[in-house]
């Protein structure tokens, strides 16, 4: 399997953009394929932290937890807040039944964590973000974003931040010296143990 490498950067316009900022002005694509998977029970943790918070919390624990090895011990110091076992447990839950559904679905793959992805568009504007997870197969990749907010319409929810993962993948094609393209796009939505995605190939 090709491991993913980045090209160096052209010089760049001041102007600056996340894909987060994409999403202004643009009108969803309401055409778009979208599937939708229950992949695990919703995740019910109450941290006593604003809705911001919470998300960062959450992104951060995904970041940090691995499915396949305990990782709970190093919570505290990777996010500075004391989680009881309870929230440790439903934590590490979660996230071995995102990573089982994911090797069920995309077969064997790497996964790469917060990924940096930094691009000129056509206009001359800078767009910079952070990818949440980028899988790694041997046909391409798939572009993942955490989301932790509960879900009420995925097909409704989903084209809320579909530009915002149309600039992922744009920058993934752009900067990836690597022959491999985005194969799709998704979103978990962890709250509710649900992923969504739309395939490109």
């Amino acid at each position: 399997m090709r491991s993913l490498h980045f090209q160096t950067l052209p010089t760049l316009t001041p102007e600056i953009q996340r894909p987060s900022e994409l999403l202004k002005g643009e009108k969803p694509n309401a055409d778009l394929e979208i599937i939708s998977n229950t992949y695990g029970s919703p995740l019910h943790i109450d941290l006593g932290k604003s809705a911001a918070e919470t998300g960062t919390l959450l992104h951060r624990c995904f970041e940090v937890l691995d499915g396949r090895e305990d990782k709970t011990g190093l919570l505290e110091a990777a996010t500075g807040y004391s989680f009881t076992d309870e929230q440790k447990t439903a934590l590490q839950q979660a996230v071995i039944a995102f990573e089982n559904w994911c090797y069920q679905t995309f077969g064997k793959h790497r996964v790469h964590k917060e990924i940096p992805v930094t691009y000129q568009d056509d206009a001359g504007i800078i767009i910079s973000g952070l990818i949440d997870l980028l899988i790694e197969t041997d046909k391409g990749y798939w572009i993942i974003d955490h989301k932790t907010r509960s879900v009420k319409n995925t097909d409704i929810d989903f084209l809320k931040f579909h530009t915002q993962l149309q600039g992922y993948q744009k920058g993934i094609n752009n900067i990836s010296a690597s022959p491999l393209k985005a194969l799709g796009i998704g979103l978990n939505w962890l709250c509710d143990g649900v992923f969504s995605y739309v395939k490109y190939q």
